[in-house]
């Protein structure tokens, strides 16, 4: 019989999203394993407790705290001593200096880390954050990366040395259902559409100068966004402002996001930053045509005119949106190249066989 090994994840996130499910992704393929799971997550959320409440797992939450959390970092001294953990995985940023130090009591105990996202909108803040880091990366046994990309920027800026640094990409399991998102979504024109939180770091008023254009070119083609978050008055106003009403509609949550994915005609993200973002991944899995802001986190997916197409201004999004909608045929090998390039790249197999991988190392 194999050793139980005993992981604690540990993170910071204000709402449930993508780290979340990050995990619970690899916890649910891996749970009838030698593996063995306990979570602590900074956050106010009870969403996140009671998923993880309803798969059987010890959680422990502290209150949400976004650059350190004292009552986070006496938890993990805890959980670990408690349960004699044998590895500390933590996720994000703003988990690093609260989860981190508490290697300086556990040497022999295995800190791994993934940041996640590696970039931010205030360079200075960036550029602070990555000389610490410099220091800090000396506690973590192992850093897991998202992309390629991300691994050339922390090697460029000397973060650490090649061999701490791991890249495994996100990836999203079988979508079984798949028969049933044929089931035709509520909207009988052609759509673009973007799921995601309504946030600066989507940009998702650019959405709004993109329709503008393309609206006029094509009088009955819709933009549809699914999701919520603090900019939605800010784009309600937008679309009234350009006369866009009826034409950009705002959806809201919507638990079957991927049934409007997959009844759309391109998908549109104009994201400023990402790690490797979900809704990407289940685009090319849908074989969905995708134009996306050309960032570290949409490169690794993207083969630029291949597989969708990266843009950096208004003019390229319309450009590439103009060409997909007049060549029907030209949509459909994006897509079906988009769908080759998950299966061959991004497939779950792939993800939870490095993850396992990862923590049967310490065995």
């Amino acid at each position: 019989m194999k050793k139980e090994i005993k992981i604690l994840e540990v993170y910071y996130e204000p709402s449930m999203s993508g780290i979340t499910r990050h995990i619970g992704q690899f916890i649910i393929a891996l749970r009838e394993t030698e593996l063995k799971f306990y979570i602590l997550c900074s956050t106010n959320d009870k969403k996140i407790v009671d998923f993880y409440k309803d798969l059987n797992i010890l959680i422990k939450k502290v209150p949400g705290a976004k650059y350190f959390s004292f009552v986070g970092f006496l938890e993990v001294i805890n959980v670990v001593k408690r349960h004699n953990i044998d590895i500390v995985h933590i996720h994000n940023l703003q988990s690093i200096f609260w989860a981190n130090p508490p290697k300086l009591f556990f040497p022999h105990t295995k800190f791994f880390f993934t940041p996640h996202i590696i970039s931010f909108e205030n360079k200075i803040i960036e550029k602070i954050f990555y000389f610490i880091w410099k220091y800090f990366s000396k506690l973590s046994d192992k850093i897991i990366l998202l992309s390629k990309y991300q691994k050339e920027t922390l090697l460029n800026k000397k973060v650490c040395r090649e061999n701490k640094l791991l890249v495994i990409p996100n990836s999203i399991p079988p979508i079984n259902e798949l028969s049933d998102l044929e089931e035709t979504a509520k909207c009988q024109d052609k759509y673009i559409i973007s799921v995601m939180r309504l946030v600066r770091q989507k940009n998702p008023e650019q959405i709004i100068s993109i329709a503008k254009i393309i609206c006029e070119k094509y009088p009955t083609l819709k933009f549809l966004i699914v999701g919520e978050g603090t900019l939605r008055n800010t784009l309600s106003d937008l679309i009234n402002k350009n006369n866009l009403t009826g034409k950009v509609l705002l959806l809201g949550h919507r638990e079957n996001a991927l049934k409007w994915i997959n009844n759309s005609t391109i998908f549109l993200s104009t994201s400023l930053w990402e790690g490797v973002p979900y809704t990407l991944l289940e685009a090319m899995y849908l074989k969905k045509p995708i134009v996306a802001s050309n960032i570290d986190g949409h490169k690794d997916l993207i083969i630029n005119g291949k597989t969708g197409y990266l843009a950096n201004t208004i003019d390229d999004y319309v450009e590439k949106i103009s060409l997909l909608l007049e060549n029907e045929n030209l949509r459909t090998e994006i897509g079906n190249n988009a769908e080759k390039n998950f299966q061959d790249n991004f497939s779950f197999d792939i993800f939870i066989e490095k993850i396992k991988s990862l923590y049967q190392e310490v065995s």
